[in-house]
């Protein structure tokens, strides 16, 4: 897939939740987030995902 990890951050929410930021760095190809998307969100545990930002480096 071509997928990078730079950083990870965990921010707690509330009851127990967490919000995860997970900074990437990947090709851009046709479909663009929605693969890594899809992998984060069939992880264990996962409620659910979403872009935060996205930019061309």
């Amino acid at each position: 897939m071509g997928i990078k990890c730079i950083n990870i951050l965990e921010e707690p929410l509330a009851f127990g939740l967490y919000a995860i930021y997970v900074l990437v760095e990947m090709e851009e190809k046709e479909g663009g987030t929605e693969p890594l998307e899809k992998e984060l969100s069939s992880l264990e545990d996962v409620e659910s995902v979403e872009v935060v930002e996205v930019s061309l480096a």
